[in-house]
């Protein structure tokens, strides 16, 4: 008996000594998103708050440039993130593909403009907890519009839109700038014919929407009116705006804090100009989703409950970055 209780105690002395008790691993997610230093600057704060007081752990993945291209790699590899920001354009492709939690359950409809619902839904479901909603808008450089003459317009046509560009190239480098993905085409597209994806199936084979396409790439390429993809790599549109090298800068409210603190000149916002057509969508939406495939989804739905939040939506909000899809915000 004194043998087996003196083995006890020098097994107990043992894992004390040696520090080599379990300890039970900090389950462990991982949240991608996009963003720009200034959404970063509040972003990252809000998981480090999280990490203190969460029994989880939150790894930040950033990725600022080709987002999609690198997202769908991950999801090819299976190694895609837990947690998902992403846009009303891709969720819907990635839902198509059966790659997406079904959130319907777990968002409170009440506390959301219907409308932002809808467009990070599919097939009635919600797979998206929406965080902002907003409109692809054109910012205007006023000093270049009034050298060149042209008093801007809010009830502008794509038709004048192209016809302004190449007036005010005269003045400027270029008439406007867009950046290379396909939310910016959309717009493009669908002012004047259906959506590039209409209800997650991809329509830009059609021949309205590849004359649309058309005429935007005749724009850029052969026109010069917006500098190419090539040259958007050594500077991108916000830059070039702010370089007073373009008058007109196609974007969103998420561009608006950048140019408020660096631009130097008197700028103006207009609306997408008008197409004309009965399918124009101009509403973009984006929210955090979950992949079908993490392995730890309840910490998952936790931190987008967290994200979600009334406090840390008027946190991005507060900054002028983002337009909330939140009633109370």
């Amino acid at each position: 008996m004194k043998n087996l209780v003196l083995g006890l105690w020098i097994v107990v002395l043992g894992v004390l000594l040696c520090g080599c008790a379990e300890k039970k691993a900090e389950p462990e997610i991982q949240f991608m998103t996009w963003g720009s230093s200034t959404e970063m600057s509040i972003i990252k704060p809000i998981i480090d708050e999280y990490n203190k007081s969460a029994n989880v752990k939150v790894r930040l993945m950033h990725v600022p440039q080709n987002y999609f291209q690198k997202l769908h790699l991950l999801f090819a590899s299976n190694l895609a993130p837990d947690v998902i920001f992403i846009n009303n354009l891709y969720l819907k492709i990635y839902q198509k593909a059966n790659l997406l939690e079904d959130l319907t359950e777990i968002t409170d409809k009440k506390e959301y403009f219907e409308n932002a619902l809808e467009t990070l839904s599919s097939d009635g479901r919600i797979y998206a907890v929406p965080r902002d909603v907003s409109s692809i808008v054109i910012y205007y450089n006023k000093n270049i519009f009034k050298k060149a003459k042209i008093p801007p317009s809010k009830n502008w046509t794509l038709d004048e839109f192209y016809q302004i560009s190449k007036k005010l190239k005269k003045y400027n480098n270029y008439g406007f700038c867009t950046e290379f993905e396909p939310g910016y085409f959309e717009n493009f597209i669908s002012t004047e014919n259906k959506p590039i994806f209409l209800n997650g199936l991809l329509t830009i084979s059609e021949g309205a929407s590849l004359k649309s396409l058309q005429r935007l790439a005749d724009a850029i390429n052969k026109e010069k009116l917006s500098p190419n993809k090539e040259q958007l790599l050594i500077t991108p549109c916000a830059q070039l705006f702010l370089q007073e090298k373009t008058p007109m800068f196609v974007s969103g409210r998420w561009s608006l804090p950048k140019i408020k603190s660096q631009a130097n000149f008197d700028y103006g916002i207009l609306p997408f100009p008008d197409g004309g057509s009965k399918y124009y969508i101009p509403l973009n939406a984006s929210g955090w989703a979950i992949s079908r495939k993490s392995k730890n989804k309840i910490a998952a739905y936790d931190f987008v409950k967290y994200l979600s939040s009334d406090e840390n939506i008027e946190k991005m909000t507060g900054s002028g970055l983002v337009t909330p899809a939140k009633k109370k915000a």
